[in-house]
């Protein structure tokens, strides 16, 4: 949505076909990533998971691309227009006559394959539901579906930002700044959350010494779609194991389908109904850890005495 306002807004000249063209070759270069790496990760399965660091850092950067975008089209701040994307970012986004070869159909192509990395919830549930089928043809189809079905919601928007002009557009492009301002503080806060920081910044103490002689503390949560996890918050003392219980109630879904505590437990575990989920670990630096799912959304905390 940030990127096809911005660049819309920037060619008000262009016609609804110029500006509607990146949005086919984008979306046909998500079918084709999602077919083959869906396949690659259906028969490697967990082999070819993405690290949570990668995830964090990838959030971050989405966030502060998004929070540019989004200043950029409120036009709050005039001096943010001179700020460029990085040069694939751009090209997609900047449309010019058959001569220029500023934009070309492959870059809209490759940033559209791209998307397979971008860390959302939907997305991930997916990736793991298809590294689970053990196969190519399997994980292939299931990303590829996943894919088809998104793609209506994409050119959806895509045709919009194409037709709309004058005041109206103005009008909705400052609107979209908006909300595209507030989702990125949230992608922020979220990659924040999955760099597991927060529980060493939070105290000052040293890291405390393992022992493991020391009884291992259970605590137990349940899962419900509606109401999350119940209790939110667990207090345990450093150095001695952990052994944190997950009943889920029920199915996960999109956003709420996995959990886990970054910089305790930083491998995210599919909720499904009626199979138990353990976490084993050993926290050894006091702190208050985030409890989230693997986008970073918070859903509890875990306070590390």
């Amino acid at each position: 949505m940030g990127l096809s306002a911005r660049h819309n807004q920037k060619h008000p000249e262009a016609t609804g076909w110029q500006k509607f063209r990146p949005h086919i070759y984008f979306n046909l270069g998500r079918l084709l990533s999602y077919f083959i790496l869906g396949g690659a990760i259906g028969l490697a399965g967990s082999a070819l998971s993405i690290s949570v660091s990668f995830w964090a850092f990838l959030t971050l950067l989405v966030g502060l691309v998004m929070l540019t975008l989004g200043i950029q089209l409120t036009n709050v701040f005039p001096r943010l227009n001179s700020i460029s994307l990085p040069s694939g970012l751009a090209k997609f986004l900047k449309i010019k006559n058959k001569s220029d070869k500023e934009y070309n159909n492959t870059n809209a192509l490759i940033i559209g394959a791209l998307t397979f990395f971008l860390p959302c919830g939907f997305t991930q549930a997916m990736q793991l539901y298809a590294m689970s089928t053990g196969n190519f043809f399997s994980g292939a189809m299931i990303m590829f579906v996943f894919a088809l079905g998104t793609m209506v919601g994409l050119l959806s928007i895509g045709i919009f930002t194409s037709i709309i002009k004058g005041k109206v557009a103005r009008l909705f492009f400052k609107f979209i700044g908006l909300l595209v301002i507030l989702l990125a503080i949230i992608n922020i806060i979220n990659g924040w959350n999955l760099l597991g920081l927060q529980g060493r910044l939070n105290f000052s103490a040293n890291n405390t010494v393992q022992d493991p002689n020391q009884p291992v503390q259970i605590i137990k949560a349940d899962f419900t779609l509606n109401g999350d996890i119940s209790p939110t918050t667990f207090t345990v003392k450093a150095g001695a194991p952990v052994r944190f219980e997950v009943n889920p109630l029920e199915n996960g879904s999109g956003c709420m389908s996995t959990i886990m505590i970054p910089g305790l437990y930083s491998k995210p575990i599919y909720l499904k109904k009626g199979q138990l989920i353990i976490m084993e670990f050993t926290p050894k630096s006091p702190g208050t850890y985030p409890i989230t799912c693997a986008m970073g959304v918070k859903r509890g905390e875990l306070i590390v005495q």
